[in-house]
């Protein structure tokens, strides 16, 4: 019985571990206090496409308002020792033509490279899956390279599909 009683808690000491080695995430929505770690973010998430400086403003302004529908909205993953930002997720809520309700596509996550495999991405899906559930929406998609290492993160949450996703782009080309 003792014996018992000893791996009973090693048993709880490990279960207590691993709730704190999960729990180094906060999820929240997006504050201007953010800005800063968000931007060195957003631009790392960017450098591939290298977005103008006017879009990112833009972006951020639209992220800020809260009053309108339709304009995207921003999560941010907080390592909970420092408090500092160290992932973000935006997303778009929209109506869609095959019901009443409401969609979310999840449009941009982000973890910074030295958080990446410590449960961030999931953190912050998850966070926007539980709240799609309160607020009563219909449904959560998103779109990634097939290239991408993270989809394996998107397959714990639902099955891949074979859709095609297509992207006609219709601004005036640079060359």
């Amino acid at each position: 019985m003792i014996g018992l009683g000893r791996l009973d808690d090693r048993k709880k000491q490990k279960e207590n571990d691993m709730e704190s080695k999960t729990e180094i995430v906060i999820v929240r929505d997006l504050a201007a206090s953010d800005y800063p770690m968000w931007i060195k973010m957003w631009k790392d998430y960017c450098s591939p496409i290298e977005l103008s400086d006017e879009i990112t403003d833009l972006l951020w302004n639209r992220l800020m308002d809260e009053k309108q529908i339709g304009l995207p909205e921003g999560l941010v993953a907080v390592d909970s020792q420092n408090q500092q930002p160290i992932g973000f997720c935006h997303y778009l809520r929209h109506s869609h033509t095959w019901g009443t309700g409401w969609w979310c596509y999840c449009e941009d996550l982000y973890v910074l490279p030295e958080a990446r495999n410590k449960k961030v991405g999931r953190a912050l899906l998850q966070f926007l899956l539980e709240r799609a559930k309160e607020r009563g929406w219909d449904s959560i998609y998103g779109e990634t390279d097939k290239s991408n290492p993270a989809q394996f993160l998107y397959g714990r949450f639902t099955n891949v599909d074979d859709r095609l996703m297509f992207s006609l782009d219709l601004r005036e080309s640079k060359a």
